[in-house]
């Protein structure tokens, strides 16, 4: 791809914000197993951190690929929120990614990025059902009317 498109400085801009989409829900992830008690939903958080993270390292050698320089500018931090409510916060930012790659897709149509793109919105159709059957099992273990965990 030409680096004077405006398609390919947009790619790079774009999966930069993924980069560091992905690398802040990889770290709230881990804080969030660090603080749970062991148990199935801890294992669950630090296994979704290990994706979470993976998909940033493809992210970075996509970057690469497209000769741009990946940047981690991620800062997460335990902000003490309870973990119902950071659910909520990475379940809509996986609902964003979703919608990003969608996008991408169509802009990127007939060209080997669109493979890729195609390939990371499954990936995170895949962990916004995970993430959302985690918040509902967080929902039930709190008393809100809940769903069957881990099935």
């Amino acid at each position: 791809m030409d680096k004077d498109d405006p398609k390919y400085r947009m790619l790079l801009t774009t999966l930069q914000d993924q980069l560091e989409t992905e690398l802040e829900m990889a770290m709230q992830f881990q804080l969030l197993a660090a603080r749970e008690p062991a148990g199935r939903m801890r294992e669950r958080l630090l296994e979704l951190a290990a994706e979470e993270f993976g998909h940033a390292g493809q992210i970075a050698a996509m970057i690469f690929e497209q000769g741009g320089r990946p940047e981690m500018r991620a800062e997460v931090c335990d902000d003490g929120r309870d973990l119902l409510v950071t659910l909520v916060h990475i379940e809509a930012l996986e609902d964003s990614l979703i919608h990003k790659y969608r996008i991408l897709g169509e802009i990127f149509e007939g060209t080997p990025e669109e493979k890729y793109m195609a390939a990371c919105l499954e990936a995170e159709a895949n962990h916004f059902s995970l993430i959302r059957n985690l918040r509902q099992c967080a929902m039930s273990v709190r008393g809100f009317d809940g769903a069957v965990c881990f099935d």
